[in-house]
């Protein structure tokens, strides 16, 4: 369950990279928010170096450790889920699963001679994570097959609505990643899209959304009213999954 946590939620473009301190927000901030994204991976090196050295924690300190990570992880995604735009519903689901997939950790890492029942709790925290885990790949496996039929053999690309170049990996078609958090109003032209697909079509080039909820790509019939047009958002190619790295 821990690996999966980790290959559905982590960000391996994170893994071995410094805080940038250039400017963009505080570097306390994006200090605290690159730790954040390295959470993912937590679950799974411990509960690894705790098989490898037998390394566990007093009971006391790890129902402790369990509180604290609940009540960190809790205020971090109400605060993190109110900052981000259309992207709340799925900010506030990882968190909370990844919040209950630490604290299980910390309950895992307690010494062997505890309660049976605990260790079994502890376990069953793990399951949203896993869960959402499961969808995060799920959600990649169906968006790669929709634009590949979708395009049907015609240049396309993929894109978060607002960046200014396509996905950079397979990686980041996870539903835990081809998503927006900017924030905007979905009541008139100016908001963000989640993932675009873009398609060739010789014209004017056909413009997708993917729906996180329905797990499908709409077309949008007039991307052009919206004030970020998504048509800029990355240039159509052949075979454009073909070439992308996996991470």
């Amino acid at each position: 369950m821990a690996a999966l946590v980790a290959v559905g939620f982590g960000d391996f473009g994170q893994i071995g990279t410094a805080p940038d301190p250039t400017p963009g927000g505080p570097f306390g901030f994006r200090f605290v928010l690159r730790i954040a994204q390295l959470v993912p991976f937590f679950p799974l090196l411990m509960l690894a170096l705790a098989c490898l050295t037998g390394l566990h924690l007093p009971s006391g300190v790890a129902r402790f450790l369990s509180f604290l990570s609940v009540a960190l992880g809790l205020t971090i995604t109400a605060a993190s889920a109110a900052a981000s735009g259309p992207g709340s519903l799925i900010v506030l689901v990882e968190g909370i699963a990844l919040t209950l997939a630490v604290a299980a950790t910390f309950r895992l890492l307690a010494r062997p001679d505890g309660d049976a029942r605990t260790r079994r709790a502890a376990l069953m925290r793990m399951v949203p994570a896993t869960a959402v885990a499961v969808w995060s790949l799920g959600a990649a496996a169906l968006i790669a097959a929709s634009a590949t039929r979708i395009s049907d053999g015609r240049p396309y690309c993929l894109a978060r609505h607002g960046d200014t170049e396509a996905v950079e990996s397979l990686a980041t078609l996870r539903g835990l990643s081809f998503y927006t958090t900017r924030s905007g109003y979905k009541s008139n032209s100016n908001w963000y899209m989640h993932g675009i697909l873009i398609v060739e079509t010789g014209a004017a080039p056909e413009v997708y959304n993917w729906s996180p909820r329905r797990l499908r790509f709409d077309r949008l019939s007039e991307p052009g009213r919206l004030t970020i047009d998504p048509r800029g958002n990355c240039k159509p190619r052949a075979d454009f999954l073909a070439a992308l790295p996996l991470l």
